[in-house]
Order: C-alpha cells, then sequence, then structure tokens
C-alpha cells in the first residue's frame, strides 16, 4: 500500500494527473468518455439523463456559451419524456437519485460568455505549464518523517489567479457555500494547495443543483468552487463531461470528481469537504459508504464516514474513463486490455482487474470470449445482482455474464452509437442513449435491453430548440 500523495522523487509532479485518452478527436471517444452518465430511480420507474445538442468531434466552442444546448430530461416508466432543465448559459453534469428516490441532483457548470474571456483563461495556462515545467524538474530533500513514517518534503510554489469576474464568466447566483472541511485521507493539505494552485484560473462559481422526483421543483442550490482544467474543446469536455454526483447512504453528502480533485456537499446545510487530492476517477460503492479513487500509481479506497482509507498500488495507463465499475459493495472493477502476439498478430484481450475495498489481494480476470473483438477502451457497466456486465466499443456492445461468458452482441449500424449503457437497479434491463450521426450528432432515442441483449423498447428523443444566450434557471 502507498501514500501517493508524497512526493519523494525527481518528477513526481507532473502536468498529466488525470489518465491520458487516446482518441483524436474521434466522436465516439468524445461520446463514451464525455456524454454525462444516465441514472435510474431506486423503483426503476424514472431514468435522469442529460444531453448535449448537437456533438460535433471536432468543437473548440463547446466551453463557450449559446452555442449548444443542453437539456436535463426524465423519462418515466420508459414512455414518458420531460425536459426539465434546458440551457445554453452553462453544462449541465450527469444526475444522480438519493436513496430515497425522493430527489435527485446534478451541477450546473457556468460556460464562458465569448471566445475573448476564453483567451484570459489560456493566459493563465501559460504560466500554469511554466510551473508545471518548474515543479518536474523539482527534487525533493529527504525530509523528516512522519508519525506514520512516511517521507515529507516540501511542495513547489504555486500560482492561483485572481478570482473571474463578471465578465469573463456568467453569472450564477444560489446559496453560497457556509464551511469548507478537508477531511482528505490521507490528509493532503499541501498537496491539494499544488493542485489547485496549478490551475488555469480561479474556481468556477459552479451550482449543486437538487430537484424534488415528483415535482421536478428546485429544493436546494449550492455555489461552491469548481476546479478548473483547460477551457477549449475536447479537453473541457473530457474535464466536466464525467463528472457524476453520487449520494451517500443516508443521501446526506453528495460526492463527485471534478479536474483531480474529489469533493462532497451537504446540500442541506452547504458544507463542502475536500476528500481526495490529486485524483483522476471516482465512484461510490453501491452502498454508499466506500469512495474509490484513482490516484497516481494507486487505487484509494475512502470510507465516507472518514474513518479509514486504504490505498493499493495499481497502475495501467490505459484506463479508459468509463472502464470503472463496482462489482458489488466491496469490489471494484477496473478494465484495461492485454497485448500479446498470436500467430504473429497482436492480441488485445480485456481485462478486469478485481479490487477489494478491505486491502485483499486483487483478482485478474481475462475476457477471453472478446479477445481481439473488442477494440480498445470501452465503457463498462455491472449489474447492481452482480450477474451481467456490459462492455461498449466503439462499433458494437458485447452483453455478459460476470464470469465473462458472452450472452449476446449488439453491431451498430453506420452513423449509429450506442454509449453510456445503465442497468436499472433491479438488473433486469440495460439502457443506453442512441446517438445518430457521424461528424455531427445528438442523442435520438434511450434504448432498452435485456441483459442478454434482446432489445425490447425504445423511447425517442426529440431535437431541442435553438437557445437564445440567458442565464440558468435560478
Amino acid at each position: 500500500m502507498v501514500r501517493p500523495m508524497t512526493p519523494q522523487r525527481k518528477g513526481a509532479w507532473k502536468a498529466g494527473l488525470a489518465i491520458a485518452v487516446i482518441g483524436g478527436g474521434l466522436l465516439w471517444h468524445i461520446l463514451a468518455c464525455t456524454e454525462s452518465p444516465m441514472a435510474f430511480s431506486p423503483d426503476s420507474k424514472q431514468l435522469a439523463f442529460v444531453a448535449m445538442d448537437p456533438w460535433s468531434a471536432r468543437d473548440d466552442n463547446v466551453a463557450i456559451a449559446g452555442t449548444h444546448v443542453y437539456r436535463l430530461m426524465v423519462l418515466t416508466e420508459g414512455k414518458e419524456l420531460t425536459v426539465v432543465e434546458e440551457t445554453s448559459a452553462c453544462m449541465l453534469s450527469a444526475p444522480a437519485f438519493s436513496p430515497d428516490g425522493r430527489s435527485f441532483a446534478y451541477i450546473r457548470i457556468p460556460l464562458f460568455k465569448d471566445a475573448g474571456s476564453q483567451l484570459l483563461a489560456e493566459d493563465d495556462l501559460k504560466k500554469r505549464e511554466q510551473l508545471v515545467k518548474q515543479a518536474g524538474e523539482w527534487e525533493a530533500a529527504p525530509g523528516k518523517p512522519d508519525e506514520k513514517g512516511n517521507a515529507t518534503a516540501p511542495v513547489p510554489a504555486t500560482y492561483l489567479p485572481p478570482p473571474p469576474s463578471a465578465a469573463t464568466q456568467g453569472e450564477m447566483k444560489a446559496t453560497p457555500a457556509e464551511a469548507v472541511e478537508d477531511v482528505a485521507l490521507p490528509p493532503a493539505e499541501n498537496a491539494r494547495g499544488a493542485v489547485l494552485g496549478l490551475t488555469p484560473q480561479a474556481p468556477l462559481n459552479a451550482v449543486l443543483v437538487v430537484r424534488d422526483a415528483k415535482t421536478r421543483q428546485v429544493t436546494s442550490a449550492t455555489e461552491f468552487g469548481m476546479p478548473v482544467g483547460e477551457p477549449k474543446g475536447e479537453a473541457f469536455l473530457l474535464n466536466y463531461g464525467i463528472i457524476r454526483p453520487q449520494f451517500d447512504a443516508e443521501g446526506k453528502w453528495i460526492y463527485f470528481w471534478a479536474n483531480n480533485v474529489v469533493l462532497a456537499i451537504c446540500p442541506s446545510d452547504h458544507k463542502e469537504r475536500i476528500m481526495a487530492v490529486p485524483a483522476s476517477l471516482m465512484s461510490l460503492s453501491p452502498d454508499g459508504k466506500t469512495l474509490a479513487t484513482v490516484q497516481e500509481g494507486a487505487v484509494g479506497f475512502l470510507r465516507t464516514d472518514g474513518e479509514s482509507a486504504l490505498y493499493r498500488k495499481w497502475k495501467q495507463d490505459n484506463l479508459s474513463l468509463s472502464g470503472i465499475a463496482w462489482a458489488n459493495k466491496q469490489t471494484l472493477a477496473l478494465l484495461w486490455y492485454n497485448k500479446a502476439k498470436k500467430d504473429d498478430k497482436e492480441v488485445a484481450t480485456p481485462m478486469l482487474d478485481l479490487l477489494r475495498s478491505d486491502g485483499s489481494a486483487p483478482k485478474s480476470m481475462a475476457i477471453e470470449a472478446l479477445a481481439d473483438v473488442a477494440s480498445e477502451g470501452g465503457e463498462l457497466a455491472i449489474s447492481p445482482n452482480g450477474d451481467y456486465m456490459v462492455l461498449a466499443t466503439t462499433k458494437e456492445a458485447f452483453f455478459l455474464k460476470a464470469n465473462g461468458k458472452l450472452l449476446g452482441r449488439r453491431p451498430f449500424a453506420e452513423g449509429e452509437i450506442l454509449c453510456q449503457p445503465t442497468f436499472t437497479p433491479d438488473s433486469k434491463q440495460v439502457a443506453f442513449k442512441d446517438v445518430t450521426g457521424k461528424e455531427t450528432a445528438r442523442v435520438t432515442a434511450i434504448v432498452f435491453f435485456t441483459p442478454e441483449g434482446k432489445e425490447v423498447s425504445r423511447a425517442d428523443v426529440p431535437a431541442s430548440k435553438p437557445l437564445e444566450k440567458k442565464p440558468a434557471e435560478k
């Protein structure tokens, strides 16, 4: 086990704290990594999701307000579609239902007003790059061991620009956070300052919104500082499109990842916690009690009650941003590919590394049925009962038993992408977004399958209407 936040070697601090992704602007790659995940209500009757319209494989204006329409929608019993919120002033994150099903939450992330304000952030990026270069050349001097025997060392200097003004950011008014509590395990106060300092500008004034699941009315809105990544094109989507809020077991705290920082917010009293930094990914266990984080060379398991944290060494550079899922409340599954030569040909076999939150030895399972069939990357979904899993790739979706046995496959039609596989809480069906188009596309339907891969129903998603520039709903 390791404490990944202790700098001990030259080059430990790098700009690429997040997992590297390969896609070169491919539409599927952007959709698979950034199209906001869907969420079912606990009774499986409501499916909440966000879609951006239109999608483009190469779009540098995605961070600018007024260029795209974001719609938060709820599909009831697979038939009735309701648009809950529609805006072009901010990005809307994936939604999440509370454990009792009475409410759902999502995040409004303000967009830049125009290209000029975006360039201001790019100027700050240059300053950050200089500091990152200095940090990469910095070598920690041996320090006095802390109480747990870990070497200590100072962190490099940081740069934190002044807060953005209304001229550079859309106006977002909400109830401000009253207190910030740092409960990072292990303590990461110095590292937190370094990572937050190496951002292109001060945090954005994002808003965590909670709505009543029955009336759809806003019941809480908490403003907080969203850590900022690169403000343009695909990088912006990769930083914020994968944000997925999740409730804890009591429905009190909401956890989410944002640009290398794992945050938690309590909507009832507007308190905020810093849980982990830096972190490339985050996923909350099905029982809401364990927070899994992928950090530099390790996977961390943090108890949400703050009682303990366990880190296990783990490093796979080609982990998919959508290749993390809980097999059960104690076991985390991580998808990667093992490349090997077979008959003078390179074969890529999907692999699942299964890590338990109690620290026991991890297991690795090869999905032999998909050797040299599934392309690298992909989206992993595991049914809540642990019996089934789905792997969606660039060209088709595979339906499997938990032991890797192939049950069915669904090749995609030309110009079609089935993304974001999401199981119902009762594990009886799995839903996909059906995205149609090549260079420019949009979500045209929600499609439901059995765990074996048989299509059972679909619900059409009409195109959005062009919006005038306006602030998000108060």
